[in-house]
C-alpha cells in the first residue's frame, strides 16, 4: 500500500512539474511573440505564437494574436478563421471582436464587420475606437444615419477629436434630402461657423429654409466666427434663392466669390487650366486624322469597351452617373483621373502629346487599354460589369478616350449656357485648376466658351457618333431620355434607373450635386437664370453663340 501511495505521489509530482514547465514555456514563448510583435517583426511573432499553440492549442491569446499577425501581414481570410476560433474559446473579448471586424473589412464583408464591431462596442462601450470603426463601416454601406449615431457616441467620449468631428460633418452632408433635421443646440451654442453651415444645410434639406437662413445670418454676425465664412455665404445664397429673395442671394454669392478669389490669390492653377486648353487648341489639327492601324487591334473585338460621359460642370454628370450606377450590370467611375493618367504616359512618348494620338502604334494602344482596364477593374463590384467613365474633366481628354478606345460610345451632356455659368458661379467648389476659374462670372463664361471650343475641335479631329443629351430633356422626360441613353451606350433599360435617388442615398457622393441627386427628378433648376436676367445682362452676349449652337431659344 505504501509503495503504491509513494508511486502516486511521485507521478503527481512529475505531472505537476511537467505542467509547471509547460506553463513556463508557454509564458516565455508568448512574451517572445509579444516582443517581436511590438517590434514589428511579424514573422518572428507568428513563429512564437505558433510555438505556443503547439504546446497549448486552446490558448486564447496565442490564437487571437496569431490572427492579428495574419491580418497585419495581408492574409485577412486566415485572420478571420484564427480570430473566430479565439472567440469560440472566449467570446467576451471586445478586442477580438474589434479585430475580427477589421479583418472582415479587409475582404469587404461589411455586414459581418458591422456585427463584429457592434459586439465590441456592446462589450466595451467606453472605447472610442469601437464606435468609430462601427461608424466607418456603416458609412461604407451607405447607412448614413446609423454611422452618424456611432460617431456621435464617439464624440461624447472625445468631443475634440478632429477625425470624429470631420466625419460627423461629412456624414451630415451625405444624409438623404428628406431627412428631418431638428436642432440639438441653439445657434449661440454652435462652436464654429462650419458647424452653423452644416446645421443650415440640415435645415434646408428638411425644408426649413427660413430657419436655415436665420441660423447662418446669426452665426455670421458673431465676431468670433471667422473660419468657414465663404461656405456660409454660398449656403446663404442658396437659402435666399429658395426663398425667392434673389437680390439677397446674388449679394451673398458675390461676397462668397470675392472671398474665394482673395483666398486663392497667388496660386497658379487658374492660369494652368486656361493654358492647357489654349495649348490644345493651338496644337490640334484643324481637320480629321486617321488612327494608325485603324480599329483592327482594338480590344473591343474581344471585350466591351468602356463608355464615356462628358460634360461641363453643372450639366448633369453626377445625375447621369447615379442613373447609370443604379443599373444592375453597370459600374460607373466618377471624376477619376484614368484618362489623365493615360495622357501622362502619352506625353512621355517620343512624339509627345497630343501628336502621339495619331501616331499611336497598335501595340501601344493595347498597352494603354490594358492599363486603363486594370485601374478600372480595381473599382469594380463584380465581373462582367459594363464600365462607364463619367467626368466633367473629360473634355480635355476626349482625344485620349477616342484614340485608345476608338469604338467606345461617348455621350456629351448639354444645358442652357446661362444656367451652366450661373450654377457654377453659385457653387462652393473644392478648388482645382478648373473650379478656381469660376470665382468671377465673366471668367466662368470665358472658361466655358474656351472649353466648348476645345470640344468642337476634338469632334473635328476625331469625328465619331456622339450622343448629345440635354439636361432639360432628361429632367422633363426622364423615361424617354434614359431609354435613349441606354440604347446608345448599348445597355438594357432597367426601371431602377428612374429611382436613382434611392440608390444615391446609399452612396457616398463627393460632388456639390449630392443633395440634388438624392431627390427624385425635378425641373426646379431649369431656367434659374431668368430670375437673374438683369445681373446676367453683361455676360449674355458672350454666351449667345453657344446658346444658339446648342439649339436654345429665348423661350428656353
Amino acid at each position: 500500500m505504501a509503495t503504491r501511495s509513494r508511486k502516486r505521489r511521485t507521478q503527481q509530482e512529475s505531472n505537476g512539474g511537467r505542467r509547471r514547465k509547460l506553463a513556463a514555456d508557454v509564458s516565455r514563448l508568448l512574451q517572445r511573440g509579444l516582443a517581436a510583435h511590438q517590434a514589428g517583426d511579424l514573422a518572428a511573432a507568428e513563429r512564437a505564437y505558433q510555438a505556443v499553440l503547439s504546446r497549448a492549442p486552446d490558448h486564447f491569446d496565442a490564437v487571437h494574436l496569431r490572427g492579428v499577425v495574419l491580418l497585419q501581414s495581408g492574409r485577412p481570410e486566415l485572420a478571420i478563421a484564427s480570430i473566430s476560433r479565439a472567440l469560440q474559446i472566449d467570446s467576451t473579448s471586445a478586442a477580438a471582436h474589434n479585430n475580427l471586424g477589421t479583418a472582415y473589412c479587409n475582404v469587404e464583408m461589411w455586414e459581418e464587420a458591422a456585427a463584429a464591431y457592434r459586439r465590441a462596442a456592446d462589450l466595451a462601450p467606453d472605447v472610442v475606437d469601437h464606435w468609430k470603426n462601427l461608424g466607418r463601416v456603416e458609412a461604407s454601406a451607405g447607412n448614413w444615419t446609423s454611422a452618424l449615431e456611432c460617431f456621435g457616441q464617439a464624440q461624447q467620449m472625445a468631443p475634440h477629436d478632429p477625425e470624429t468631428n470631420s466625419a460627423i460633418r461629412e456624414l451630415r452632408s451625405q444624409l438623404p434630402a428628406d431627412t428631418v433635421a431638428e436642432p440639438t443646440a441653439s445657434t449661440s451654442e454652435l462652436p464654429t461657423l462650419t458647424d452653423a453651415v452644416e446645421r443650415a444645410r440640415e435645415l434646408r434639406r428638411a425644408g426649413r429654409i427660413v430657419a436655415g437662413r436665420e441660423c447662418l445670418e446669426a452665426a455670421l454676425s458673431n465676431a468670433q466666427h471667422t473660419d468657414g465664412r465663404r461656405a456660409a455665404l454660398f449656403e446663404l445664397g442658396k437659402l435666399c434663392d429658395e426663398l425667392g429673395d434673389l437680390t439677397a442671394s446674388w449679394g451673398y454669392w458675390r461676397q462668397a466669390n470675392e472671398l474665394a478669389k482673395s483666398e486663392l490669390s497667388g496660386r497658379a492653377e487658374p492660369q494652368q487650366r486656361l493654358d492647357d486648353i489654349t495649348n490644345h487648341l493651338l496644337t490640334l489639327p484643324s481637320g480629321p486624322v486617321s488612327l494608325r492601324g485603324g480599329h483592327s487591334d482594338d480590344e473591343s473585338k474581344t471585350s466591351e469597351p468602356p463608355r464615356f460621359v462628358i460634360g461641363f460642370p453643372r450639366t448633369g454628370t453626377t445625375l447621369v452617373a447615379q442613373i447609370l450606377d443604379s443599373h444592375s450590370q453597370v459600374r460607373t467611375l466618377q471624376e477619376q483621373p484614368l484618362l489623365s493618367d493615360l495622357r501622362q504616359r502619352l506625353q512621355q512618348t517620343p512624339a509627345g502629346y497630343p501628336q502621339s494620338l495619331w501616331e499611336l502604334e497598335p501595340q501601344q494602344r493595347r498597352s494603354l487599354q490594358s492599363s486603363y482596364r486594370q485601374a478600372f477593374d480595381g473599382q469594380s463590384r463584380c465581373d462582367g460589369e459594363v464600365m462607364v467613365d463619367v467626368s466633367a474633366d473629360h473634355v480635355l481628354f476626349a482625344g485620349v478616350a477616342r484614340t485608345v478606345f476608338p469604338d467606345a460610345p461617348m455621350m456629351f451632356l448639354t444645358r442652357h449656357p446661362l444656367d451652366i455659368c450661373l450654377s457654377c458661379w453659385m457653387q462652393d467648389f473644392a478648388p482645382n485648376n478648373l473650379t478656381m476659374n469660376l470665382t468671377s462670372l465673366e471668367e466662368t463664361c470665358r472658361i466655358y466658351i474656351r472649353t466648348m471650343e476645345l470640344w468642337e475641335r476634338w469632334l473635328k479631329v476625331f469625328p465619331a457618333p456622339i450622343l448629345e443629351i440635354r439636361y432639360e430633356d432628361l429632367a422633363r422626360n426622364p423615361r424617354h431620355s434614359v431609354e435613349v441613353i441606354c440604347s446608345f451606350l448599348r445597355i438594357s433599360f432597367e426601371p431602377s434607373m428612374l429611382r436613382f435617388h434611392e440608390h444615391a442615398n446609399r452612396q457616398r457622393i463627393a460632388t456639390v450635386s449630392r443633395d440634388q441627386v438624392r431627390r427624385p427628378m425635378s425641373v426646379s433648376a431649369i431656367g434659374r437664370w431668368r430670375g437673374y436676367e438683369p445681373q446676367l445682362a453683361s455676360v449674355r452676349p458672350l454666351l449667345e453663340p453657344w446658346i444658339e449652337r446648342f439649339g436654345y431659344s429665348s423661350d428656353d
